[in-house]
């Protein structure tokens, strides 16, 4: 195993026992497989992740804030990529279907559940996913958990 690999398995390891409003301080250190992790898929997908980002910039983001109730960047990145992967990797596909179902995933947070293993072995996953307080999240081989915001009306103030 490549030593920055097995280094970001000890930080998964820490990462696990630690609060979850502490697990965004090691955040940092995983940023260069975020990139690596999305830069590998192929270029239709990148083609249908560039699709949500800019829907999400402009059809939904509040123009005077910036704020959203959706997921920010990298997870919305990993959802599409989820969603491709979930329909069995096609190799070319209609870009309005892909973003159709990447639009249905959101709409309901509580089937978002994707976890990829390319960083980490399967065990880190699990011990991971037992401790954390929601179950739906995206669980990803960079930073532990990123978890979804509730739906209105479910604990949002």
């Amino acid at each position: 195993m490549c030593i920055c690999l097995h280094f970001a398995e000890q930080l998964y390891n820490e990462m696990i026992k630690c609060p979850t409003e502490d697990k965004r301080y090691y955040s940092a250190h995983f940023v260069s497989l975020q990139v690596e992790f999305v830069k590998g898929q192929s270029s239709n997908v990148k083609n249908l992740i560039r699709l949500v980002k800019y829907w999400r910039k402009t059809c939904i983001e509040d123009k005077s804030s910036g704020s959203t109730r959706l997921p920010s960047s990298y997870p919305l990145e990993l959802i599409t990529i989820g969603c491709w992967r979930k329909a069995g990797e096609p190799s070319s596909f209609d870009i309005r279907a892909g973003f159709r179902a990447v639009l249905q995933r959101l709409i309901d947070t509580y089937q978002i559940h994707f976890i990829w293993y390319e960083y980490y072995d399967k065990a880190i996953a699990e011990r991971g996913i037992e401790g954390m307080e929601s179950k739906r999240f995206v669980f990803i081989p960079l930073q532990g958990e990123l978890q979804l915001r509730p739906r209105r009306g479910e604990g949002c103030s």
